[in-house]
């Protein structure tokens, strides 16, 4: 096998390919990135069998074959070598790499022990616009839980129905929902697909360049899904169980609504969690109707106490809850929009958190936090 192919091309694929990889795997090979060099073109590839991705990379072939190198050691050196054009040469199982007066040579595996792309069974498409899930996915991957006990609530649920897709996601303290219009039908209505949320945000930081006109083709089975954009494919395991119907969470009426600037709001919370740190990171919201503020307080008995007070458009009854403020610190971070509202019931029942200034924004996204007990 022999190419060469310019570094600005390959450089981005191999840094994704190096995060996705198994530092430990069970197999050896899957510590690899696989390297296809056909007639025309240079394929590259890397799987922890969870998550996979498939990349076409623009390269001049001299002679056609492939093999399988250690992922980070390339795309280290890769990255480093100052020069943009890179020639590879394979002879007896030993890829040289070459940049300049730079000159590597990796030991590697043969490609026939690296696994193949799994095939899919009966698959439903759907064409979705990029810019739509490089902008939404974020608001509610955060959401999903990082505990493995429960591996249906670590993943990201894409309900699709008709022009309509929902992303929800929820950890058991917390949990985001985002509405979709797409730009055409979905083969199959009623179609849920429960994607594990760090394949998704892998997919989001692929398509972070994504033009406004550029599309995504996601077609899926009962087990797997594939999302294809442009050059790049990202293969990804399906969770399987029953998702939590989590409409029944969401709160229907409220009894005080609040309206606050977020820059201000995302100020004080974060003060406020500094004297939280050592009281289970709990702050307290109390929101007073007559003087149309929120005061946000922190105590710990071994640090000390804060207090803020801003000014907040309030109607309804006046209300106190208490929340963990990485909740409503991680909204914040990715709500965007220059105002927020809180909709609350009482101290023991959840609350709701919606960005305001986008109508479009504002109608589609709900973020619900369950209280504290304080």
């Amino acid at each position: 096998m022999q190419f060469s192919c310019l570094k600005s091309n390959l450089d981005p694929i191999l840094q994704t390919l190096a995060r996705i990889v198994s530092p430990r795997p069970t197999l050896p090979v899957l510590s690899n990135v696989l390297i296809k060099a056909t007639d025309k073109q240079v394929w590259v590839a890397g799987t922890n069998l969870d998550v996979g991705i498939n990349a076409n990379v623009g390269a001049k072939v001299e002679q056609e074959g492939k093999f399988t190198v250690p992922a980070k050691l390339l795309a280290e050196f890769v990255s480093s070598v100052p020069e943009d054009k890179i020639d590879f040469t394979l002879t007896n199982n030993i890829m040289t790499v070459k940049s300049g007066n730079y000159e590597a040579s990796f030991n590697g595996i043969d490609a026939d022990e690296f696994p193949e792309n799994p095939a899919l069974k009966g698959a439903e498409k759907v064409v979705i616009n990029a810019s739509d899930l490089v902008s939404n996915i974020p608001l509610v991957s955060f959401s999903a839980a990082s505990d493995e006990s429960r591996p249906v609530i670590t993943g990201v649920m894409m309900l699709l129905d008709g022009k309509k897709m929902t992303l929800v996601a929820a950890d058991g303290y917390r949990l985001a929902e985002k509405k979709i219009e797409l730009h055409e039908d979905s083969t199959k209505s009623g179609s849920r697909l429960i994607i594990p949320a760090r394949n998704l945000n892998e997919l989001q930081r692929i398509l972070a360049g994504a033009g406004k006109d550029d599309v995504v083709e996601v077609a899926y089975d009962d087990n797997q899904v594939i999302f294809s954009y442009k050059e790049v494919q990202l293969f990804s395991r399906l969770l399987i169980g029953q998702y939590p119907d989590y409409k029944q969470i969401i709160p229907a009426k409220f009894k005080t609504e609040a309206t606050i600037k977020r820059d201000e709001l995302q100020k004080a919370v974060r003060i406020a969690a500094l004297f939280a740190k050592d009281s289970a990171s709990v702050v307290h919201f109390e929101l007073d109707q007559a003087k149309q503020t929120l005061t946000i307080k922190a105590a710990s008995s071994q640090v000390g106490e804060n207090s803020t007070v801003m000014s907040a458009k309030i109607t309804g009854e006046d209300n106190k809850i208490a929340y963990n403020s990485r909740y409503v610190t991680d909204f914040l971070a990715v709500a965007g929009e220059a105002e927020i509202t809180m909709r609350l019931n009482d101290a023991l029942a959840p609350g709701i958190l919606i960005p305001q200034g986008n109508d479009k924004v504002s109608s589609q996204y709900t973020y619900v936090i369950m209280p504290i007990r304080a």
